[in-house]
């Protein structure tokens, strides 16, 4: 079915100058019309979802500042489908319009055919209390609507007229947290009420009434423990149900005596006074609050605060558990008429559909056990050591005892392929990813042996080689004609394989570097290089052709002490994945490689085995294990496609897929285990999720007319890069280009810088990003178009980190608590470049904002990927929430002058001028390191040609034989080795200090690893220049612009709701206020962001939702602030703002929060992007 909706809203007439604006948050309502639409009730705007399509199709502002609670479908046998759409004290009634299933001149259906308006049947009313549920009233052709109120009463509504018909209270006045209407005609109208009290109150507008002309309750339905969040009847199973803030569903069985077909017809209210009830189930299956919950044919459904839809059957059994929203709490449920599928929306931003089972996922699988083929009494003891799947129905197994056994899963055929005592008790088998049915063995003798099936009724023949001489420690097929082996002391070989003739030809050899467990055990081909990764976590890289025998680029221990378990490539990047929980992305160009990111999938979720990735990059499927079961997880649905126990990862295993069918066999004690299931599609998103918890931070990357592209951080410990544009149907989407997992604790601040790398074709940014834990991370972000973001993790910093002497042991750092109680809170940064011609474009200084009452600055240099401390002081003795730095450019005598705020009220101002510079970077240089610009020099210097990189993002370091400037400079005479020599082997440097492989661009060299604690106990403090005093408590938005000359404005806004801009005079004499204005009332609850458009206009958010446009004039003697628009924004508890100029009279405004918004400033007006 198609939507369409048409619109003569006078509403919206009257303020065509302040248009709707783009919006996301969390979906609080959901509809289902017909087999193809979903309408999602966000903020105050009503979106259409075409399922075929999983785009919206149109974005409409139906309640004007408020938000969507419900939809309400007035049934009717037309095309003209009529809803009442209501939120927090308001309704409203609107038209859609149905076309036929076709598209233009009876073809298929283009987008132009999914377009939709809308008809506004009634204005928007207010009433005076909360609006828990509508229903429309028989007959149908009449115009009367009940609507619950807060207070437990009801109204009969004429929305046609906008006139109040009757108004009905119960005797029991109390708050109602939901309500639930039962029956649609007024004479036999029953509200179901979930009090704040517990229980379940029945009545009826048309009941038994008091003295006091108050409604009396026909029952009450006592048992839960905690509000009642959903109540939902089915008159066709004579049942109720309710959720609850105790984690419990209840099911109330009521029974009519004198009506029996009541699943037909409306139950009289006759039959409600004489009915009886009883509970007949508790459920729980919910970790927390159950938000609602749906009664159908064969099954409930609920959702609940712990993000997880559960599906259940009458007997309290959970059939199906869909989690693929993240954070906390899905908002929103609703089901399709035919009971097919569920909808839910979250508070994640995303709506996603999951179709409906009758069967338990536990039943969804089917496994058998395969008992080896036993012929002599010899081979009673043996059994199965290595499993894996030659095809999809051919199992090679491989015995204690030296059996090579192949089974056929259909045919049910054993075929013994070998029986050998020298592959007895210890055999490493590997079967060729290509067509072709080929196995490698190898054994304790260094034997390798490889079996190949020929013909259409496969013939095997095998051969040998001998090519150790110890055991074979692992073997890797690198394509269908490339061999990997590994040997003892760390041989690799590469191998030719022809299967025409059976031929093996060695082809390159290699060393690996010595480690506890020292075989590959996974590796690939890309670009030129051979990338392997041991069972000790390390990653190598080796040049194929060179003579070098030795890694040109390694990561030591980056997957932890457990292994590398697999290394893919895929669009010129470098995907591994290890035991640590995460997989790891490396660009890889020039023969070197530069890690870009680190994901974990999600807590507990600890093996990582194999990484699959879709040939268009759309999903990424990833097999491990968590505890004892073996797990299938979807990245780009977020969700569990398997989980099989099998008693964990420590066993051979292998898995296949073939369409929609999936076969997982497992070795478990003394068999072989076969389990076959589906891989269903049982989820669709038809809107993408931006963070699980509150926006804390958010700052424009690119903008234009057209769209912009977002970085925003999250109290859910990730950072999104995010496209804001149009799609195919004209609605303006959010779509997610990178996700960035690199913290520990929520994110609180971001700022960004240009990037030396910055250039006219590629778009390059810092960002900083910073947050709970002392933890402060640093991004290279690389805009390639408006629908690529290729992200960098350069390097990480925590305050107060310390580093034991000696050999770093990843794994045991990673258990380090640092610093737990603070966090940064803001932060602000600038390229030295900017501010001083003569400084090289790599240098940043970056001032923090920290809980502890700390304000820290810092110097970033760009191209060795180091953060030193700089300066710090604690002035404030209170937390400080805010810093921002001001650049006073007068030449050579330019000054970076850093404002902070705290939650005293107070405004310090800090003086950091090129000797500050250069005075620290002679204190981290070489004592006869000369002074002055030779610190920023390009020199060469040593590098190791064994480069490292982190578990977690920690930066992690080796000692070092001797130090290298903290600008990366070394005088000729001081140039030496710097790689310890007991931890690789014929390490190649040229006698003029240059590496034999390429110095990496970022990630963590040993030369960058120094320890941060010696560093940071020798801070220098520094002290403020100006200190001012402007509200009465938290300053939560400080901004600046450049008036003339030395002339400078300075607004901020606080806790105490008000608005205040100075103009301060800055000069070589110091700091000086000029005049002062303010607003005390400028908003009605705290300020939490404001910004300078021009020196004449400023904007202002806060917690009421308000985004203000004020005028600034400015006199000797006073300035004047002056309202000029005002706009609601549909983003709860507004947590920050950030512009961008698009040209000489259009700003872009984007504000964070419960959600996200976007809006455009042009002259004197607010006007919302579409």
């Amino acid at each position: 079915m198609i939507v369409k909706l048409t619109t003569r809203d006078p509403i919206m007439e009257q303020k065509n100058a302040i248009q709707g604006d783009f919006m996301t948050g969390p979906v609080t309502a959901l509809h289902t019309v017909g087999d193809n639409i979903v309408l999602a009730g966000i903020g105050s705007y009503l979106h259409s979802f075409v399922i075929s399509e999983q785009k919206s199709n149109s974005c409409l502002l139906v309640l004007p500042c408020r938000c969507i609670h419900g939809i309400r479908e007035f049934t009717n046998e037309t095309d003209v489908h009529t809803f009442a759409v209501f939120g927090e004290k308001c309704v409203t009634v609107v038209d859609y319009h149905s076309a036929a299933q076709s598209g233009k001149n009876g073809g298929p259906l283009d987008h132009s055919d999914y377009s939709i308006t809308r008809t506004t049947r009634a204005q928007m009313s207010e009433f005076e209390d909360w609006i828990w549920d509508a229903v429309f009233l028989k007959p149908k052709d009449s115009c009367h609507l009940a609507l619950a109120l807060g207070h437990n009463s009801v109204i009969l509504w004429d929305w046609k007229h906008a006139r109040l018909v009757e108004k009905v209270s119960c005797v029991e006045s109390c708050i109602l947290y939901s309500a639930k209407f039962i029956n649609t005609q007024w004479d036999c109208l029953i509200l179901a009420a979930g009090t704040v009290f517990n229980e379940i109150l029945l009545w009826s507008p048309k009941g038994q009434r008091s003295q006091s002309g108050h409604v009396n309750v026909i029952k009450s339905l006592k048992g839960h423990q905690g509000v009642i969040f959903s109540v939902d009847f089915s008159h066709q199973k004579q049942m109720m149900c309710s959720a609850s803030d105790d984690r419990s569903i209840r099911l109330w069985q009521f029974s009519f005596d004198n009506h029996s077909n009541l699943h037909e017809t409306e139950i009289p209210l006759e039959s409600w006074e004489n009915s009886s009830c009883t509970c007949v189930h508790v459920l729980y299956g919910h970790s927390a609050r159950v938000w609602d919950v749906r009664l159908l044919t064969c099954t409930l459904v609920s959702v609940g605060e712990d993000s997880t839809c559960c599906v259940w059957n009458y007997e309290g059994d959970v059939l199906q558990k869909f989690k693929g929203h993240r954070g906390k709490s899905i908002w929103s449920l609703s089901v399709d008429e035919k009971e097919r599928y569920v909808v839910t929306g979250g508070g994640d931003t995303s709506v996603r559909l999951w179709y409906l089972s009758s069967r338990s996922e536990r039943s969804n699988y089917i496994t058998q056990s395969l008992q080896l083929q036993q012929t002599s009494s010899e081979k009673e003891e043996d059994y199965p050591r290595s499993v894996s799947l030659l095809n999809y129905n051919e199992i090679i197994i491989i015995t204690n005892k030296g059996f090579l056994y192949l089974h056929d899963i259909e045919k049910e055929r054993w075929l013994t392929l070998m029986n050998d005592p020298d592959y007895r008790s210890y055999t490493v088998m590997s079967v060729a990813p290509a067509q072709q049915s080929c196995v490698v063995l190898g054994n304790i003798h260094g034997k390798l042996r490889i079996f190949l099936a020929e013909g259409s009724q496969p013939v095997w023949k095998s051969k040998d080689w001998d090519i150790y001489d110890g055991k074979i420690m692992s073997i890797h097929w690198l394509s269908g004609t490339r061999l990997l082996t590994t040997g003892p002391e760390g041989g690799i070989k590469l191998w030719n394989f022809d299967a025409d003739t059976l031929n093996l030809e060695l082809d390159e050899q290699y060393i690996l570097p010595e480690c506890k467990q020292r075989w590959v055990s996974a590796a690939s081909v890309s670009h030129g290089s051979l990338i392997c990764g041991d069972r000790g976590g390390t990653i190598h890289v080796y040049q194929l052709g060179s003579e070098f025998r030795n890694p040109s680029q390694s990561f030591p221990k980056i997957h932890g002490k457990t292994g590398v378990t697999n290394i893919i490539c895929h669009k010129g990047n470098v995907y591994t994945s290890g035991r640590d929980g995460c997989y790891r992305v490396f660009s890889h160009d020039d023969s070197h490689m530069t890690l870009l990111n680190t994901h974990r999938v999600y807590k507990g979720f600890e093996w990582i085995d194999k990484l699959q990735i879709a040939d268009d990059g759309a999903d990424y499927h990833i097999f491990g294990f968590q505890s004892s079961d073996f797990v299938l997880w979807s990245v780009n649905r977020n969700q569990k496609l398997l989980q099989i126990p099998c008693g964990g990862g420590h066993r051979s295993w292998d898995c296949s897929i073939r369409g929609e069918h999936f076969r997982f066999v497992y070795q478990k004690t003394r068999e072989v285990v076969v389990c076959d299931t589906r891989l269903e599609q049982n989820q669709l998103k038809l809107k993408n999720a931006l963070h699980g918890r509150e926006i804390t931070c958010i700052k424009l990357l690119d903008a234009n007319t057209e769209g912009c592209i977002v970085a925003t951080g999250s109290e859910d410990t990730s950072v999104q890069i995010s496209a804001i544009r149009c799609n195919e149907f004209g609605v303006k989407e959010m779509v997610c280009l990178e996700h960035l997992s690199g913290h520990i604790s929520s994110v609180r601040a971001l700022s960004l810088c240009p990037s030396s790398k910055d250039s006219i074709s590629k778009k390059s940014t810092l960002m900083f990003s910073a947050g709970g834990r002392a933890q402060l991370l640093v991004w290279r972000l690389t805009i390639q178009d408006s629908t690529s973001v290729v992200t960098e993790n350069l390097c990480m910093h925590m305050i107060g980190q310390t580093q034991r002497k000696g050999k770093t042991r990843m794994w045991k750092l990673q258990q380090i608590k640092l610093n737990p109680e603070t966090r940064f809170m803001d932060l602000s940064s600038v390229q030295l470049s900017s501010v001083w011609s003569d400084f090289p474009a790599h240098l940043h200084l970056l001032a923090s904002a920290c809980s502890d009452a700390f304000v820290r600055f810092y110097i970033f240099n760009e191209e060795k990927t180091e953060l030193i401390p700089f300066l710090e002081s604690s002035l404030h003795e209170h937390c400080v929430l805010k810093v921002c730095c001001l650049k006073r450019e007068c030449g050579s005598d330019s000054v970076i002058y850093i404002l902070s705020a705290a939650t005293d009220g107070c405004i310090a101002f800090w003086k950091v001028n090129k000797k500050d510079i250069h005075e620290t970077g002679k204190k981290f240089s070489q004592p006869n390191l000369d002074t002055g610009n030779r610190i920023f020099e390009t020199c060469s210097f040593v590098k190791c040609d064994i480069h490292e990189s982190s578990a977690n993002n920690f930066n992690l370091r080796e000692d070092l034989l001797d130090k290298e400037s903290m600008w990366g400079v070394l005088p000729s005479n001081h140039k030496q080795h710097i790689l310890k020599s007991d931890d690789r082997n014929d390490s190649q440097c040229s006698d003029e200090g240059q590496v034999s492989n390429k110095e990496h661009d970022s990630g963590m060299s040993v030369a960058n690893m120094e320890s941060n604690s010696s560093k940071e106990n020798s801070i220098q403090r520094t002290k403020h220049v100006f200190f001012m005093k402007h509200h009465q408590s938290g300053v939560n938005g400080l901004d600046y612009i450049h008036l003339q000359d030395d002339d400078y404005l300075i607004a901020s806004g606080g806790d105490d709701n008000a608005l205040v801009v100075t103009s301060v005079r800055i000069n070589s004499e110091g700091v000086k206020v000029i005049t002062t204005g303010s607003c005390l009332c400028a908003h009605s609850t705290e300020i939490t962001g404001v910004k300078f458009l021009s020196p004449s206009k400023l904007i202002s958010v806060s917690i009421d939702q308000r985004l203000i446009l004020w005028s600034v004039n400015i006199t000797e003697s006073r300035i004047q602030l002056q309202q000029m628009s005002c706009k609601f924004v549909c983003v709860a508890d507004i947590s920050n703002i950030d512009c961008q100029k698009l040209n000489n009279d259009l700003f872009t405004v984007v504000i964070s929060g419960e959600g996200l918004a976007t809006c455009q400033i042009h002259g004197m007006c607010i006007v919302v992007v579409n």
